[in-house]
């Protein structure tokens, strides 16, 4: 099973990113660009995973929500990175960074994985727009003009993302939701 930990969006958040991924398509010569039903914000990637590693990881979400309050975030710019010279598009967020770094970082030590998490600079909070794009022009100095909404993310669960392929198409589907507390005195 191919898997990841992430932050589901509401529909509101994922309408916004849609008509970003507008613009942004609107500019590209091409490109694979993400399903609006796909956005997420990662919080940790895992990969392929077998059973009994499923059952480590939803111990690690059950570890990390355990002193994890909600917070929220907010979209904020476009970024990207380069990857064997093709962008990957996304958008980014600020907000309650520091509340969303410590459950990333959280996670990393319950899965015995420092080396992946916020405290190594290797977490860089992000929502994925688009992978292998080809801009018609100098995508940094386009995405200085452009506006992100700061739509409010409200991060009350975590879930553990299963990436499957059905029909040649790809789904992102949730298998394990767990909420974060309201209380850290329960």
């Amino acid at each position: 099973m191919r898997v990841f930990i992430a932050i589901e969006l509401e529909e509101e958040v994922k309408e916004k990113l849609t008509g970003i991924q507008s613009k942004v398509k609107a500019t590209a010569e091409k490109g694979r660009f993400t399903s609006a039903s796909n956005f997420h914000l990662t919080l940790y990637f895992i990969g392929e995973a077998d059973s009994e590693r499923i059952i480590e990881i939803k111990k690690a979400i059950d570890k990390c929500v355990e002193y994890s309050v909600p917070f929220k975030l907010r979209l904020s710019k476009l970024g990207s990175f380069n990857k064997r010279n093709k962008l990957i598009i996304w958008a980014g967020v600020d907000g309650d960074i520091n509340e969303l770094k410590e459950v990333n970082r959280q996670i990393s030590a319950e899965l015995n994985e420092e080396e992946h998490s916020a405290e190594n600079g290797k977490y860089t909070p992000h929502i994925t727009l688009g992978r292998q794009i080809v801009f018609s022009q100098d995508f940094e100095e386009w995405s200085r003009s452009q506006s992100v909404p700061p739509v409010e993310i409200k991060v009350e669960k975590i879930s553990l993302m299963e990436s499957i392929r059905l029909n040649g198409e790809l789904i992102y589907r949730p298998v394990y939701v767990k909420p974060v507390r309201t209380n850290i005195t329960d």
